[in-house]
This record gives C-alpha cells, sequence and structure tokens, in this order.
C-alpha cells in the first residue's frame, strides 16, 4: 500500500458519504460508506466525492501561474502567519497534532506548506479538477479531494480549524464540521490588493474593487469575531511573473496578459485581511 493510501486509511473515520451522509471506511485504496457508496483513490493521488463534476471557469493555466507565483514566495508572509496562527491554537487546545480542513485549496500550496514539518492532518479540498491534480502530484504530507463545499463530505465536530482562503465561505458546513472550540480562518482581500494590475486592465476588470465591509458584516453575523490580522506589502516584478500574476487572478479572467502593457507592471501590493472565528455551541446564545 503506497503512502497515499495508507494516509486514508487512516483518516477514513473523519469522513461521511455525501450521498446518504453516512459513516465510512477505508477498503484497499476506497472510502466505502455503509450503504456502499465507493470512492476510489485515484492513480493521481486524490479522492473525487463529486463524480460527474463539470470542469470549471478556472483554467489549469489560471491554477498553472498561481503556484509559480506561489513557489516563487510572493505570499510567503501570509503562509508565515498561517503558521504562527495554528501554533497558537495548538497550545490554546493543549499541543496535540490538529485536523485542518482547507476549503477551496486550489492546487494545495498552503496545504501542503502547512502539513510538513508536523504531525497534523491536512486535507485539501476544492471543485476543481484541474486544481486538485495538480494538489495531488509528488510527494507530500497532505491528502486532496474533490468535493462540494455546500456538502463538505467530513462527519459532524472533525476538524478542528478550517481555513477559507480568498474564495466563497459555507458557514452552516464550517460550523457543522469544527469540533467545539475549533477556529474559522477566513482571509479576504484588502482594498489595496493586487491593485497595480485592477489599474492596468482598467476597462477589462471583472470586479472593480475590493471592499471587505460586506465580507466582514457576513462574517460576524454568522460566527464571533474572536481576532483579526493583515499582511501588507509590496513585491517587486519580473515580467514573467507579472503575466503570471495576471493569469492567476480571477478579476482577469479572459484576459490575455500578452496583449497588456506588462512592461510598465513593476511592483505588485498584496494586503489581506485575515479574519479569526468562532461558532457558538449549540443552543449558545447569539
Amino acid at each position: 500500500m503506497n503512502q497515499k493510501a495508507s494516509r486514508l486509511l487512516a483518516q477514513a473515520s473523519l469522513f461521511r458519504c455525501p450521498i446518504c451522509h453516512q459513516s465510512m471506511t477505508a477498503q484497499d485504496s476506497s472510502l466505502i460508506c455503509e450503504s456502499r457508496h465507493t470512492f476510489n483513490l485515484s492513480k493521481k493521488g486524490h479522492v473525487n466525492f463529486v463524480p460527474g463534476q463539470k470542469p470549471l471557469k478556472y483554467t489549469r493555466e489560471l491554477f498553472a501561474a498561481r503556484e509559480r507565483i506561489l513557489q516563487a514566495g510572493f505570499y510567503l508572509p501570509l503562509l508565515e502567519t498561517l503558521q504562527s496562527l495554528i501554533e497558537i491554537h495548538r497550545t490554546q487546545i493543549g499541543g496535540n497534532p490538529l485536523v485542518i480542513l482547507d476549503a477551496g485549496c486550489g492546487q494545495g500550496y498552503y496545504t501542503r506548506e502547512l502539513a510538513y514539518g508536523t504531525q497534523d492532518t491536512l486535507l485539501g479540498f476544492d471543485l476543481s479538477q484541474d486544481a486538485i491534480a495538480m494538489a495531488a502530484s509528488g510527494v507530500h504530507p497532505a491528502n486532496f479531494f474533490i468535493a462540494d463545499l455546500t456538502n463538505i463530505p467530513l462527519q459532524d465536530a472533525s476538524q478542528d480549524l478550517v481555513i477559507d482562503l480568498l474564495t466563497q465561505a459555507n458557514y452552516a458546513e464550517f460550523r457543522r464540521v469544527l469540533r467545539p472550540g475549533g477556529l474559522l480562518i477566513k482571509i479576504i482581500p484588502g482594498p489595496d490588493y493586487l491593485k497595480e494590475i485592477r489599474q492596468l486592465l482598467g476597462g477589462s476588470l471583472l470586479h472593480e474593487s475590493h471592499s471587505d465591509d460586506d465580507v466582514l458584516r457576513h462574517f460576524q453575523a454568522h460566527c464571533t469575531l474572536t481576532d483579526r490580522r493583515s499582511v501588507y506589502y509590496s513585491r517587486t516584478l519580473e515580467q514573467d511573473q507579472a503575466r503570471d500574476m495576471i493569469r492567476m487572478t480571477p478579476m482577469a479572467l479572459g484576459v490575455d496578459p500578452e496583449t497588456l502593457s506588462t512592461n510598465t507592471l513593476h511592483a505588485i501590493t498584496i494586503d489581506l485581511r485575515i479574519l479569526i472565528g468562532s461558532f457558538p455551541q449549540t443552543g449558545a446564545e447569539f
């Protein structure tokens, strides 16, 4: 049995069937529920909980460009902040290994990096087949799954942390899968996030502004804000990196970087807000 299948076997009790919501067990390289719904570990090393899922608007090229940018260290301060927050939470709950869901993990950079050097269980979920295929490739200590965040195939109260990074949240499902005392860490763009690309795109821009006010209000309507952090800095860009920055951001979907004057794009601003929250216990006043 290979390493990924062995991890899947060890983690089987965390999952529930997305079809009938019954418990699952691992048999060989498959997760099987009590009703015999079966989800196999693919040759690429991931499990598909949404068979028949149609291709999404985000392309393989987008995820590949994003991975190059991440591997070049452009978001390292965010990764380090997440590592710090995880260690703080670990200390607060007794120092034991954590079970962490990276919800909407994309091509899996943060999931993998957060798993290295720890005994934590890192689960990366995304609906994109291309993203998860990229995430699962290679040797790493995380497991990846094609899964729908409106129907998360995890048991109730099975996660210590949920990370929701620059993607839509499903607060009802996050609340369900978090253990009592578990935390939601949500990362949202600040007003200056990638402002140079917004200026460059002008009329081609899909999302004209980044305001975190509505997202913050929505967050606080569902859970208690216990802490917040900011990550703000600028980095210089080479020309190939400037093109990858455009390719990787959803606000530039459908825009060919080769048609833009990227020779004027010499730096990029990273402005991110990190919201940390907890859900009230069942039956508690809110």
